[in-house]
């Protein structure tokens, strides 16, 4: 039978609290069985239990920047393709 796994890294924070939830329901402590890690930065994952380690996005800044980059991309349909990564920032807390 294989290992579970001893941590997940969720594609969104919302999915981290799924994660989190499902692990407590079935008898496992996080972090001490399961860490758990989400990515955006919604604003109430410090207020769970445990709070909730993220990896936090600019949201208004990544949106802004979309924007931007598509009403380029109309005007100069044929302009090279371009791949921007924007700031990140880890918030560690104790579910990791």
């Amino acid at each position: 039978m294989p290992q579970p796994p001893d941590a997940i890294f969720a594609v969104s924070d919302v999915l981290a609290v799924g994660v989190i939830h499902a692990a407590l329901q079935a008898g496992l402590r996080v972090p001490e069985d399961l860490a758990v890690v989400g990515f955006d930065g919604i604003p109430f994952t410090g207020s769970l239990n445990p709070p909730l380690t993220i990896i936090e996005q600019p949201m208004y800044q990544l949106g802004a920047r979309s924007v931007q980059l598509l009403l380029q991309k109309i005007r100069q349909p044929h302009a090279p393709v371009m791949r921007e990564v924007l700031p990140w920032k880890r918030v560690e807390r104790a579910s990791s």
